[in-house]
């Protein structure tokens, strides 16, 4: 199951999978709360957001043996020009466990994250309302990190760089018990 009906977040995932096994798996959408803030302003709360649409899709799915939650998200970093940078989290989840992914890092225009932070805008708005993007334009373009890479990163593959990792967490999960 996938935490979201996001059609980024849900590309990211069923390209991800494809391929990946031997019998053909199904990652179906499933509208999923982040309990979160709408933009989150911490790494943790990134996380958080991404394990609870995790949680949300894996409760509310018959036999699903795993649920992926992705969450974008910035997170203060002091050395970055802007103070903060893009995240994307991801959770693989089993039922019991959270697995965690992050993907790179990057930044936003000092004009999208002044209205971020001080307005409280979401990263979309603030691109629009600092004559970055036009609103239809935004997600055509790939969104946020589809503008500051001139179109070489697609949103799908940004989220995928997340969703890799906290996958190999969970297929190493063995070897990730500190006592055992």
């Amino acid at each position: 199951m996938i935490g979201s009906k996001n059609p980024a977040k849900v590309e990211a995932v069923q390209e991800f999978f494809k391929g990946r096994f031997e019998t053909e798996v199904q990652f179906s959408p499933v509208p999923s709360p982040s309990g979160v803030s709408e933009q989150p302003l911490t790494l943790s709360e990134t996380i958080d957001g991404a394990c609870n649409r995790a949680a949300h899709a894996f409760t509310n799915a018959e036999g699903a043996a795993l649920s992926i939650g992705l969450e974008g998200g910035l997170t203060p970093i002091q050395q970055a020009h802007t103070g903060y940078m893009n995240i994307c989290a991801a959770s693989v989840f089993d039922g019991s466990e959270h697995y965690i992914g992050l993907s790179s890092g990057f930044e936003h225009p000092a004009s999208a994250i002044k209205l971020v932070v001080e307005e409280g805008q979401e990263i979309r708005d603030a691109y629009v309302e600092a004559g970055l993007e036009s609103s239809d334009s935004f997600s055509k373009q790939g969104g946020a990190i589809g503008f500051m890479s001139d179109q070489k990163l697609s949103r799908a593959a940004y989220c995928q760089q997340a969703l890799l990792v906290a996958y190999a967490s969970y297929t190493k999960r063995t070897l990730l018990r500190l006592n055992g």
